[in-house]
């Protein structure tokens, strides 16, 4: 039987060759406090050891991330994206850092207007992270999920149950299929397949053997997907009420904002920009018409 702290370094120590030490110290802690269900001071202030099947629990879970690949959010089911606690099952794509970081960007700027009451439309909506978030911050504001994936919409509904979020619809549509030419948008968002045929070849296990494809990888060097979201965009566009805020916020890959951004301009965008992730890379190009 170990105390909390004890405990914390032998698993920070097993995931040290995969992660920094700030990464395995956090997916530690997020570990022990789900195997527990206490969060951390309430973990570091009890008095009594650690019951065993905590740490039994821990050590199961750590030995089918290091030797299986699966990702520690599909072991526990869930992760956190803002506010909300997102459920998350393979192989619906898992929200990341990046995308977090962004979104809470947005919201904030959203959230700075004298009117929220948007509509907004989220593109390959997954888990329905983006639309939830979006729903959530703007309560007076109505958000649309759309996804190609049947899986992706049940669990995106399942989320706004689990969150309590009334104002967002989901349904299954291979990007503006489904959507009826009348219906128009303040915004749009979407965060779509973007991984080129070469750099798929180049991601983690972790990632290639537990996540959809369908979702990460996209033909014509990752731009496919894109090319047909930035070409349909302005017949789905109300006319804009808000300058400040962009009409279309695209998650890209790291190498794309040039070609990006030229694909907006040739679709008559009249100002984009860039806007760079946590690591200083290229993540996403925004568009006003």
């Amino acid at each position: 039987m170990k105390n909390v702290q004890k405990l914390i370094q032998t698993v920070s120590q097993k995931l040290r060759p995969a992660y920094s030490v700030a990464e395995a110290q956090a997916i530690a802690w997020w570990l022990v406090e789900s195997a527990s269900n206490k969060n951390k001071v309430q973990l570091l202030t009890q008095i009594s050891p650690l019951e065993p099947a905590v740490e039994s629990k821990v050590m199961e879970w750590l030995q089918e991330h290091l030797e299986a690949h699966k990702p520690i959010a599909y072991i526990l089911g869930h992760i956190p994206f803002l506010e909300l606690d997102i459920l998350i099952k393979p192989p619906i794509l898992i929200p990341r850092p990046e995308t977090e970081s962004w979104v809470s960007q947005l919201i904030t700027n959203l959230q700075d207007l004298p009117t929220n009451n948007l509509k907004i439309l989220d593109l390959c909506t997954g888990s329905g992270c983006i639309a939830l978030a979006l729903a959530n911050a703007l309560p007076q504001s109505h958000v649309t999920g759309i996804d190609i994936n049947p899986q992706a919409i049940a669990l995106a509904s399942k989320n706004a149950k689990h969150n309590n979020i009334a104002n967002v619809t989901f349904f299954e549509s291979d990007l503006y299929q489904a959507i009826e030419a009348t219906h128009k948008f303040d915004l749009i968002t979407a965060n779509p397949p973007y991984i080129a045929s070469d750099e798929w070849d180049e991601l983690e296990p972790c990632v290639t053997e537990w996540e959809d494809r369908l979702a990460l990888h996209s033909k014509d060097k990752g731009l496919h997907l894109i090319k047909k979201i930035i070409q349909q965009a302005p017949a789905l566009l109300a006319p804009t009420r808000l300058p400040s805020i962009p009409q279309l916020t695209l998650e890209i890959g790291y190498k794309q904002a040039k070609a990006v951004t030229q694909l907006l301009q040739s679709h008559g965008a009249t100002h984009t920009q860039t806007q760079k992730d946590l690591h200083g890379n290229d993540r996403v190009v925004m568009a006003w018409w």
